[in-house]
């Protein structure tokens, strides 16, 4: 049985504005490698055919926005895996 998480309201957006900074500054590939999902995925989030319907991933795909943030873009991909797989956690 699946259970769907209730998305607030304004999630679409927000998870919009988060992909439209990512993709301006990582390549579609970088992103899929760091957020653990296929690069047709991005393809269709960077066409404005969806967002990310699972809230753990709008997650992770911030987590890589704030690394790039923090880290600078000189470390993008470095940063990116960090943030989204933090030290002594294995996946």
């Amino acid at each position: 049985m699946s259970t769907s998480i209730a998305k607030p309201p304004g999630y679409a957006e927000r998870a919009d504005l988060v992909l439209r900074h990512l993709l301006g500054t990582m390549g579609g590939n970088d992103i899929a490698a760091a957020c653990g999902v296929h690069e047709s995925t991005v393809s269709r989030w960077r066409n404005g055919l969806t967002v990310p319907s699972d809230p753990a991933t709008l997650a992770r795909l911030a987590r890589v926005d704030l690394g790039l943030l923090v880290y600078g873009p000189t470390e993008r991909l470095r940063a990116a895996l960090d943030a989204v797989t933090p030290a002594g956690v294995t996946s």
